[in-house]
């Protein structure tokens, strides 16, 4: 089952559940730039680079700035995959939404381009969950898909979330210290601590005796 609402140049939201039948890849190109954002909840997407396979996307909440680019996606038979993905055309970004915030058009460059976020501050998932409820049960409209949108953006850009994606600043130091050494971690290592951390956290609440 897949569904979507919405038009690819201004919002498009979608939900599907699903099994892939046979191995196959696909090739893309796009031109247009989109704030995309979502959760996957099951399923891995794999990309070719250099002739090996490289996952892409993997069972977590996720966001990117994504400009025109290309490349191979491929899927895996016997695969089921899960999630809700919502993409915002980045000129109906700057042109309608930003202003109708009252911030300028250049209030998300913060997020670095092409670069997919893996952590999400709880109340974004929220915002996610609650638009993927809306398409499961066909009650999305558009004033409603607008108003999620803009909430999510305000959440974004809001001081004690943006520092969460602002790789850049020097509050997040580049090494980790181990006894005496010092060990340098990337962005991207950044990234999977904080989602290993997360992981951890929920399989612990899951354990927990009140939790049963």
């Amino acid at each position: 089952m897949v569904h979507s609402y919405g038009s690819m140049d201004q919002i498009q939201c979608g939900i599907g559940c699903y099994t892939v039948n046979s191995n196959f890849l696909v090739e893309y190109q796009y031109d247009s730039s989109y704030l995309h954002f979502g959760i996957i909840h099951e399923g891995i997407t794999y990309s070719l680079v250099e002739n090996k396979l490289e996952a892409h996307s993997v069972p977590s909440p996720f966001l990117s700035l994504q400009k025109a680019s290309g490349g191979i996606n491929c899927w895996k038979k016997g695969q089921h995959f899960k999630g809700v993905e919502i993409s915002i055309e980045i000129n109906y970004l700057k042109n309608i939404l930003l202003p109708f915030l009252g911030v300028s058009e250049n209030a998300l460059e913060f997020l670095e381009e092409n670069m997919k976020y893996l952590h999400l501050p709880e109340e974004m998932k929220h915002l996610i969950v609650r638009i993927e409820d809306l398409l499961k049960k066909s009650e999305m409209t558009m004033p409603l898909q607008m108003s999620l949108c803009l909430e999510f953006i305000s959440l974004l850009i809001h001081p004690k979330n943006r520092d969460v994606f602002n790789y850049r600043q020097k509050i997040f130091s580049k090494y980790l210290s181990l006894g005496e050494r010092k060990i340098k971690i990337s962005k991207e290592d950044f990234q999977k601590i904080i989602l290993a951390h997360d992981k951890i956290k929920k399989m612990l609440l899951l354990s927990s005796p009140f939790m049963s």
